[in-house]
């Protein structure tokens, strides 16, 4: 039965594979037209949902929770390795225009 759970994690680990490749290429990136051009926010829903905030159009804001257990060091590495890596993303925020 461990085994199946390890099978159910594959997706979101897929997912949260693919969100650090785009924040990675967000960070590099230098304006919001060359992150629209060169990201592909519809290989996972959940990039696709936070492509606003990862695009750089929204207020983003970051939480990132660690355990204080010295057994959950690997988790809070990468955790804290993730942060560290999002906060490198530059945004400026737009104002949505009225359309009525």
């Amino acid at each position: 039965l461990a085994a199946c759970g390890r099978v159910a994690e594959w997706p979101l680990l897929d997912t949260l594979s693919h969100l650090q490749t785009v924040v990675g290429r967000v960070a590099e990136s230098e304006s919001v037209r060359e992150r629209e051009a060169t990201l592909s926010f519809r290989e996972s829903k959940l990039t696709f949902l936070l492509s606003e905030a990862l695009g750089g159009t929204a207020r983003t804001i970051l939480l990132a929770t660690v355990h204080p257990s010295e057994t959950e060091s690997s988790g809070t590495l990468a955790t804290l390795s993730f942060a560290s890596q999002i906060s490198r993303v530059v945004v400026t925020p737009v104002k949505a225009s009225d359309t009525t």
